[in-house]
């Protein structure tokens, strides 16, 4: 039975709060709707970041996709998208790179985009809806924004370089402006070609769509990116029709997929699903002190906190189509094991002197990502659900 906190108060900011807002299990990962007791809407909010890089940006996400997990705001055509920072198909006939989508299994899409190709400009996308989204985007930035932002300072996200068009015949700018300036949704972020990457030679200039319903430009250089979309102004600025240079997804091509993650950041969302199912499942821990280092690590990512990996354990993950947290009391202290998708990444960590079971005792919570249902098991309900022949 799980107790509920009469007065509630954050565990991880401190502060009293009325509405539980955070899940015990991500339900971006196929968690149950399970809401933790004492997490507020803020931290609920800041701790969205941590968990869009664990499921969203870093390995475990193409797996994700695969399943087809989504969460709340799932797009009904292309659910679970796999949100790669690049992800390319290259037409090997053509030389042509376009942005694609990758969504539920290895289904691609073709993004939306206006694509630079032998100094014409040529419009792709998978669908009449798509390519009207596009559109509007871009009028919009047109008429509200003619912002570029081209950079962003560590540590600070409201700081940013950017270039502002002008509202002249020539869609003239002036300069590279910094400052602390929020990025709005009808603004233009511009993505950088690595040099190194093998599609460098074969990457023109492309304004396009991205998963977040974000416009963006992708280019080599920022003078290539300005002077494509300077071109780009000056030739809507009447009447004009662009076409597709070849319609649909190229049939002889490769698909490049890059990935770019905060390795802390990870380690900080996975200690905090540890943390949330530990404090759902075992509310004495709420008050604990011997769980401060790990909210406070959670939080700011100090004092450093080691994970580990593991392989694949196969009595821990004996369920098909499961997350499992395992739980082992040890002498000194607990031992906590986090594995994703049946061990594809799995990790641990030990809370010394923590103690909440007898010694050699342990329990786990299943998360039956498909039904989206938890499964909580003590030590005899864990035995019982081998099969006996597995057992012999």
């Amino acid at each position: 039975m799980i107790s509920i906190n009469a007065n509630k108060k954050c565990r991880y900011c401190g502060k009293a709060y009325q509405k539980d807002t955070e899940h015990v299990f991500p339900y971006g990962l196929g968690g149950e709707d399970i809401r933790m007791n004492c997490v507020c809407e803020n931290c609920n909010n800041k701790f969205s970041g941590l968990e869009r890089e664990l499921y969203q940006k870093s390995p475990l996400a193409f797996t994700r996709s695969i399943e087809g997990i989504t969460g709340y705001e799932s797009r009904k055509g292309r659910p679970s998208p796999f949100k790669a920072p690049l992800l390319l198909i290259f037409d090997e006939v053509e030389k042509i790179a376009y942005e694609v989508g990758q969504y539920r299994g290895l289904k691609l899409s073709l993004r939306p985009q206006i694509i630079s190709i032998a100094d014409s400009f040529y419009i792709e996308g998978d669908s009449e809806d798509d390519l009207k989204e596009l559109k509007e985007k871009f009028n919009l930035w047109k008429t509200q924004s003619l912002k570029m932002t081209f950079s962003f300072y560590r540590g600070n996200k409201n700081s940013i370089k950017y270039v502002e068009f002008a509202k002249d015949n020539n869609y003239s700018f002036s300069r590279v402006i910094e400052g602390k300036v929020k990025i709005e949704k009808t603004d233009i972020i511009v993505s950088f070609f690595s040099k190194t990457h093998k599609l460098y030679a074969f990457l023109s200039p492309r304004v396009y769509i991205d998963d977040e319903k974000q416009l963006r430009v992708r280019a080599r250089t920022l003078d290539e990116a300005i002077i494509f979309m300077q071109t780009l102004l000056v030739l809507t600025s009447r009447p004009l029709i662009l076409k597709s240079f070849k319609e649909g997804l190229p049939g002889d091509s490769v698909i490049y997929v890059g990935q770019s993650f905060d390795h802390v950041k990870l380690d900080r969302a996975v200690l905090k699903i540890a943390l949330n199912c530990l404090m759902h499942y075992f509310p004495t821990t709420q008050q604990t002190s011997l769980i401060d280092d790990y909210i406070s690590f959670v939080n700011t990512g100090k004092p450093a906190i080691q994970l580990s990996f593991y392989p694949r354990n196969v009595i821990m993950d004996s369920k098909p189509d499961m997350h499992n947290i395992f739980f082992s009391q040890q002498i000194g202290g607990l031992g906590i094991n986090v594995s994703l998708f049946n061990g594809q990444m799995a990790f641990r960590f030990h809370i010394p002197d923590l103690k909440i079971l007898k010694v050699n005792e342990y329990n786990r919570l299943l998360i039956d990502y498909k039904n989206r249902k938890n499964i909580f098991q003590n030590q005899i309900q864990f035995f019982q659900s081998f099969d006996a022949k597995t057992l012999a």
